[in-house]
């Protein structure tokens, strides 16, 4: 009987071969049953951030300009 995580491996994964990279390597990910991909890291951030992955219709925060430099006297 092997560790938990080669149990695991066997029971998900069976037909995962290692790589020359080792086990936990995985060059290609593949889709799941519906035909979507993975999540990229920088996609599991933006989630973990509330952020949402389409672009904003409205303008939440509109920049106003400088106010002008004051010089300051010598």
């Amino acid at each position: 009987m092997g560790s938990i995580d080669e149990q695991l491996q066997k029971k998900y994964q069976p037909d995962l071969k290692p790589s020359r990279f080792g086990h936990h390597f995985n060059s290609t990910p593949q889709p799941d049953a519906l035909g979507r991909a993975p999540a990229t890291p920088l996609q599991i951030l933006r989630a973990i951030n509330g952020e949402s992955p389409f672009p904003e219709t409205e303008v939440v925060f509109e920049s106003r300009p400088a106010p002008p430099r004051r010089h300051r006297k010598r």
